[in-house]
Order: structure tokens, then C-alpha cells, then sequence
């Protein structure tokens, strides 16, 4: 089975079982809630201002429109999640400011301890880098710099 992740990182296969999920509930919610005999009369239409026998009377397509919306919900909140855990526990912009600054103390230790909760971090990696940097003299970027270099990019 590939492991190809979707933009929003949810795997191929865990997206699909998500939509499959989603279109089934939308099966049931239209068999048993929305064709429920108590929302019809004796002669199979649906009662005066029932609202979920009249949605029912729409056919086939209302438990996939309700599967759809289902799925909408379900990525948007995953969505969300994912923004949430990405800002971090402090603004970006701070982050960065201190990293540079203790980048240009050559407080090599603070930097791997700044850096290590985040969930790609290397220590070795990162210290090949900062030394790197500091040998080739490269100058840490202005925020400012830094955040229209990534909101073009």
C-alpha cells in the first residue's frame, strides 16, 4: 500500500477510509433517521412540516450530499488541528528573532535547546548547520525579510 501523503497529511489511504466512513454514516442517517415510518403518514407521504421525511423524499442523492458535507466537516476540522499544532507555543516571529540573536552570541547550546521540540529536529544536523553558517559568515535574515521571503515562496 503506497504511504503518498495528501497536502493536509493525512495519508492516501486514511483520506479514503475517511470519505468511505463519512458516505456510509450518510447511508444510515438517510435509511434509519430520515426514512423513519414515524415521519410519514399512512399513505407514505411525508407528515405536514416534517422536515426529515421531506429530505428524504429527495432520493439517491441526499446520503451522499450528506456524506459530502460529512467529509467537508471532517477535513476542515482535521484542518484546523493541524494549523493549531503548527503555530507552535510562541509567534514565529519571536522564534526567529531569538534564534538570530543567540545565532549571533554563538550560544550554540541554547539554539539545539530552543530547536529540539520541534518534530524534524536533528541535533547533529542542526549543529552542522549553525557552525556552517557561522564559518561561511552568512548573516541571519531580518524578520521582516524572513517573512516576505516565505509568504512569496
Amino acid at each position: 500500500m503506497s504511504r503518498k501523503k495528501t497536502s493536509s497529511g493525512f495519508s492516501f489511504a486514511v483520506a479514503s477510509l475517511a470519505i468511505a466512513i463519512c458516505i456510509g454514516i450518510g447511508i444510515f442517517v438517510y435509511t434509519f433517521i430520515l426514512g423513519n415510518p414515524n415521519n410519514f403518514d399512512a399513505e407514505g407521504h411525508p407528515k405536514p412540516g416534517n422536515i426529515l421525511g421531506i429530505m428524504y423524499k429527495g432520493g439517491f442523492i441526499v446520503p451522499i450530499l450528506i456524506g459530502v458535507l460529512l467529509t467537508v466537516l471532517t477535513f476542515a476540522l482535521e484542518r484546523f488541528i493541524t494549523i493549531q499544532k503548527a503555530l507552535g507555543k510562541e509567534p514565529a516571529d519571536k522564534f526567529i528573532e531569538k534564534i538570530k540573536n543567540l545565532l549571533a552570541d554563538h550560544k550554540y547550546e541554547e539554539i539545539l535547546e530552543a530547536l529540539k521540540n520541534l518534530p524534524d529536529f536533528d541535533e547533529n544536523k542542526t549543529l552542522y548547520f549553525i557552525q556552517h553558517a557561522r564559518k561561511r559568515g552568512y548573516k541571519p535574515f531580518k524578520t521582516k525579510n524572513l517573512q516576505k521571503i516565505l509568504l512569496e515562496g
